[in-house]
């Protein structure tokens, strides 16, 4: 074993330590970097000609089935709103990838529901 952990000991902190993305948080760096890849196709935040807190962030379509909502495009879209604006105004795609492999360790999320209501 890398880590000797008690049997009461929060996996969190042994992933943080060690540097280890629990599986969902590998599912949203993913997702994230598919979108950031494909801003061009994703729609933009048009909405507002000033600028506010949100202009950075996305808008999702507009969902009437279950399966469109939970699409991995249309969670990607909220995944990526979700991120801090010093990430999501990165133009180039590595450093955005390098920004989110520092901030992911740091934010251990167990579930995609766990970052969406964080």
């Amino acid at each position: 074993m890398i880590s000797k952990p008690g049997r009461h000991d929060f996996c969190r902190n042994i992933f943080k330590d060690l540097n280890i993305l629990p599986v969902p948080c590998l599912y949203i760096s993913e997702v994230v970097c598919f979108v950031k890849s494909n801003m061009e196709k994703m729609k933009c935040n048009e909405v507002q000609d000033h600028c506010t807190r949100q202009t950075s962030d996305l808008h999702t379509q507009f969902c009437r089935t279950t399966l469109f909502k939970n699409s991995s495009a249309n969670s990607g879209i909220k995944l990526y709103n979700k991120l801090p604006n010093t990430i999501k105004r990165l133009d180039k795609i590595q450093e955005f990838k390098i920004r989110l492999k520092y901030f992911l360790p740091q934010h251990i999320f167990y579930s995609v529901d766990e970052c969406m209501s964080s």
